[in-house]
């Protein structure tokens, strides 16, 4: 198995207080939250924006907080890692502007039951040091093509 970028607790990638104040917008100020992201996006008012925007596309969700809820359920609980029994290379951006880097770690050390893990970080020098390796997929695909020929 081959994940780039991968998102394995957004909420857990979050220090405490950052978290909390998430938590309390998501679950006492949602309208006020839909609205802002709603301006936000209308007005493609940063990379915020238009990670909102991407969450409301890809979860086929038209309100914000709908996808946000979607976003929150992908989370260590809901996922079960450490039901993958088979060999894992874990593909990340150091500077990935979507998923925060910690979560690199924090799936490597779920995968419990993996046959192998191996975890690969891409730098600036490198030219893929963003999501998914853009900058530079030719390296990521060498990555994964000799990756793969090593586990067959």
């Amino acid at each position: 198995m081959i994940a780039s970028s991968i998102g394995y607790d957004y909420m857990k990638t979050m220090n405490v207080v950052f978290r909390k104040i998430h938590i309390f917008f998501f679950k006492y100020m949602r309208n006020f939250t839909n609205n802002m992201v709603l301006k936000g996006i209308k007005k493609e008012n940063g990379i915020q924006a238009w990670m909102s925007a991407q969450l409301m596309y890809i979860t086929k969700k038209k309100i914000p907080m709908d996808a946000f809820d979607f976003l929150l359920q992908l989370n260590a609980e809901n996922i079960h890692s450490e039901l993958v029994k088979q060999d894992v290379l874990i593909l990340t951006g150091r500077n990935d502007h979507i998923v925060p880097f910690r979560a690199h770690d924090m799936q490597i050390k779920a995968l419990t039951n993996a046959k192998s893990v191996t975890g690969r970080v891409f730098t600036k020098e490198e030219q893929a040091h963003n999501h998914c390796q853009f900058g530079n997929l030719g390296l990521a695909l060498d990555i994964m093509e000799k990756w793969i020929e090593k586990k067959s």
